[in-house]
């Protein structure tokens, strides 16, 4: 085995598994091996000994004392294990004594090995009233098996106190991390139909979780795995097997229905759930409440919301099965003390914020970081696990410091030439924060093998021992003095891992591979054929006949005759890039006019999205979709009356209204535009006078306003829709704001700014439009079509403002002051959330809501954006 190539262990078939402390362990596919992964991540310790954590909040000084403004968190957290060598032993013989003495190990004298797998997603669990991701971090791949990731976090008011107290009194810290991660296993040909009977699931989740003080069922990981687990064994979760079955999985039938179970379990996770940090509310003196952490809440609040799903999936040899691990921070925190809390005086001061990721070809990281004043100059060098770094600048005026940097980059492989990344920015541009993602120049192919009879894979342990295949690959690149080059055998039951480096330039780079060996006696052999960069997995398929080398750019060497496995395995195994994401499409984007009117009657979380709608007729017509935001949209519609535009095909949705609001507008305050706005269609342009801004596409009148002869405007407030993309959806609901019972919700605003600028007047300005309860007679309301993450499920990313509709909004505001003679500062140009301190949208709009950015736009009257 060389540089390049290296051999990976998956799950045996047999799934044994042993659960010993804070580790799972599960037999590998070879007897001598068994893998180990720990239930839940730890912090990274840096080579010094340290925690890689670093808590920030900003003080700024007013009339006298010093007050907290915000803050800022960095952590790194790591699934390796953070043990000595000697403590490493003892573990490992405990492991050791426990697998054998269960009867059940393959082995008197066992090795013991990390589990592989695969790059998945990492989030912080956190409310948004406490702080906001770095989107670069949350909601990203993991990194490397063993590897560290870490998380950017930008602290409010009240987070920076939560974190600051929890770190310096050991008190609870409201937020928690998630990762959710693949692992391979050997499996045998089997497909089954998992069946969720919503009724039945909410009967059980009801009863086995808590419940908080605003009535959501929540809990921890654990707590709904052994519900999940319970709802199997009694059929609220029901898997049923396709046609007749093997031996092979007659003999693991039970595991595979955990299996089964599990994977749907993971699949629907996001649409079941969502995070719940805050399950009680805070008291005097504690600005936490009752810690939720790392928990969840079920979706459904009532039996009437829960709905049936189905998912379908077969296994067919390796196979990646998804898994989750998660911590609070009560428990990732609990060695901490204050000597990790930094108070900076924004006025002067500033932290630099460098991140290594870590990558397991990594040796180290050299990095040099500069200033344009105040920094003195560093010279931090990360080893292979990565790791940060907080350096504290000083200016007057910090947003204009320029932050230089470079990057070396060394890996392990001595052939692979160093990397170097230079960057620079201002602060203003976020050049605080420098992230190095050593991974970004390393590319990654996993080598699995196959033996085939037809169109089916026989299971390894029918093949001879005398069988084997070895495969060669190569790769060459503009950076590189010559090509490098390795073999190493491969078995069905171990597959291998290419890695090679990448041109830091970007020039284009070919990987190529190759294979033989013999079958049945007979020397079989597949001629070299290039890999794709964004390729995850290539594949070997061997037979008595030959080898058929299967990779998104050739399928060679006889396929025809040969049936679609070929097909099945790169499905099975997109490529990095690969394949049609939710929410586009790969058809074209014509709609043929169909329109179909109806309710929604079930809706389907498979391979496919699809939702059934009921026409006035009674018929059923069942529609698919690609855009999983519109199905959650659709989800808390059930039994409302919808139009759905269909695309060129006839089969797709292109377009959904909804023509009566979702019960989400019941619950809100008279005259205040209290929670997200509906998706509802223009009912009619006003046939009166035109808009009064002459930058106004037009005037829509809305249903409820006061109409006023005079009225003194003295401030603007500005809100976010937290709806849809399109303005027409806005404008249609305060058009008609018809709650699902008949009633209406007294809402509306004078202004209405789109995604891509456009300005739809909708109150005259005299008149006052119901947008923000007691500040409603004395001001303007400008509603702007953006949504902070979370607004429509937890896996929602949100719409953040873009830079046309800041500077089409600064525009406006400037306009409204100099007609009203309104200041131009934040004391006469509000947020909802600051004009009307008793609403509900406590974060509109500044959960996505830039202010030195719009209002630098408004007043200098310049866009200081070239996109705008």
């Amino acid at each position: 085995m060389g540089e390049f190539l290296k051999d990976e262990l998956g799950v045996a078939m047999s799934g044994v598994k042993w659960d010993i402390g804070n580790f799972k362990l599960w037999q590998s596919t070879r007897d001598d091996i068994i893998l180990f992964t720990p239930k839940q991540p730890v912090l990274a310790k840096g080579t010094n000994g340290r925690y890689q954590v670093g808590v920030s909040s900003y003080r700024q000084q007013t009339e006298g004392t010093y007050k907290i403004t915000g803050g800022s968190a960095i952590f790194t957290i790591t699934s390796a294990i953070q043990y000595n060598e000697q403590e490493m032993a003892n573990l490992k013989e405990q492991w050791r004594a426990t697998v054998v003495g269960s009867g059940r190990a393959l082995s008197d004298n066992p090795k013991f090995i990390p589990l592989n797998i695969r790059k998945g997603e990492a989030q912080v669990l956190i409310n948004e009233t406490s702080g906001i991701p770095d989107k670069a971090h949350n909601d990203k791949e993991i990194g490397t098996p063993g590897g560290t990731n870490s998380f950017l976090i930008k602290l409010t008011e009240l987070g920076a106190q939560e974190w600051t107290q929890g770190i310096k009194n050991k008190t609870a810290i409201p937020a928690g991390v998630k990762f959710m991660y693949e692992y391979l296993q050997m499996l045998p040909t089997v497909g089954a139909t998992v069946t969720l009977h919503g009724k039945r699931v909410f009967e059980h989740l009801s009863a086995s979780l808590n419940v908080s003080y605003d009535g959501w069922f929540y809990g921890g990981s654990a707590q709904i795995d052994a519900a999940w687990e319970k709802m199997t064994r009694e059929g609220a979760v029901d898997v049923t097997f396709w046609g007749s079955t093997s031996p092979e999985v007659e003999a693991i039938r039970q595991q595979l229905v955990t299996s089964f179970s599990t994977q749907a379990q993971q699949e629907w996770f996001k649409m079941l759930f969502q995070p719940k940090p805050d399950v009680k509310p805070a008291t005097a003196g504690n600005t936490s409440g009752w810690f939720g952490g790392a928990n969840f809440a079920l979706k459904w609040q009532k039996a009437e919301e829960a709905i049936d799903l189905e998912y379908k999936l077969k296994f067919e040899g390796w196979t990646w099965l998804k898994a989750s691990m998660d911590a609070d921070l009560v428990t990732l925190f609990k060695d901490l003390d204050e000597s990790y809390v930094t108070e900076v005086n924004t006025q002067q001061s500033f932290p630099v914020s460098v991140v290594v990721d870590a990558d397991e070809m990594l040796s180290n990281v050299a990095m040099s970081i500069s200033a344009s004043e105040g920094l003195i100059p560093a010279s931090p060098v990360f080893g292979k696990d990565g790791g940060t770094g907080t350096f504290i600048d000083t200016s007057m005026n910090p947003s204009e410091v320029t932050v230089q940097y470079r990057a070396k980059v060394n890996y392990e492989p001595s052939k692979w030439p160093i990397m170097e990344k230079i960057g620079s920015a201002k602060v203003s541009e976020g050049g605080n924060q420098i992230v190095i993602k050593p991974s970004a120049w390393v590319g990654r192919h996993k080598i699995f093998l196959f033996v085939r009879d037809g169109d089916k894979i026989v299971p390894p342990s029918h093949l001879s021992q005398d069988d084997f295949i070895v495969a060669n690959v190569s790769f060459q690149g503009p950076h590189l003095q010559a090509p490098i080059k390795d073999s190493a055998r491969i078995s069905p039951l171990e597959l291998l891992e290419f890695s090679y480096p990448l041109d830091p330039d970007g020039r284009a780079g070919q990987a190529k591979f190759s294979a033989f060996g013999t079958i049945g006696g007979n020397l079989v052999y597949g001629k070299e054929q290039p890999i794709s960069f964004d390729e995850e997995a290539v594949f070997i398929l061997a037979d008595k006949k030959g080898i058929q080398l299967v990779s998104k750019s050739s399928v060679l060497s006889g396929e025809a005759g040969r049936g679609g496995l070929a097909e099945r395995l790169l499905n099975r195994f997109p490529g990095r890039n690969e394949g049609t994401k939710l929410g586009e499409t790969s058809r074209p984007n014509t709609s043929n006019g169909n329109q179909i009117m109806g309710t929604v009657q079930e809706i389907e979380y498979g391979k496919e999205l699809a939702f059934t709608i009921k026409d006035a007729s009674g018929s059923l017509k069942r529609i698919y979709s690609q855009d999983l935001k519109m199905v959650e949209v659709l989800r808390n519609a059930r039994s409302e009356k919808v139009r759905v535009v269909l695309d060129s095909s006839g089969k797709y949705a292109e377009k959904i209204s909804i023509l009566l609001p979702s019960s989400v507008a019941t619950a809100d305050k008279e005259h205040s535009i209290e929670a997200p706005i509906p998706v509802k269609d223009i009912v009619g342009e006003d046939e009166r006078s035109g808009a009064e801004y002459s930058l106004a596409s037009r005037f829509v009148p809305a249903k409820f306003y006061s109409e006023a002869n005079s009225r003194t405007i003295n401030r603007i407030v500005i809100h976010i829709t937290d709806g849809g993309s399109n303005i027409n959806g806005t404008v249609g609901w305060f058009q008609n704001p018809v709650n699902q019972d008949g009633t209406y919700r007294k809402v509306s605003a004078h202004y209405v700014v789109g995604q891509d600028g456009e300005v739809v007047q909708m109150v005259k300005n005299k008149d006052i439009a119901y947008h923000a309860s007691s500040a409603n007679p004395d001001s303007i309301g400008i509603e702007h079509v953006a949504r902070a993450s979370g607004a429509f499920g937890a896996n929602d990313q949100g719409l953040m403002p873009t830079a046309v509709q800041y500077a089409s909004s600064a525009a406006l505001v400037r306009w409204l002051c100099e007609e009203y003679e309104i200041p131009m500062d934040r004391e006469h140009i509000l947020g909802h959330s600051e004009a009307d301190p008793n609403t509900s949208h406590v974060q509109c709009p500044n959960a996505v809501w830039d202010w030195d950015y719009f209002m630098e736009m408004v007043t200098t009257g310049m866009c200081i954006d070239s996109t705008c």
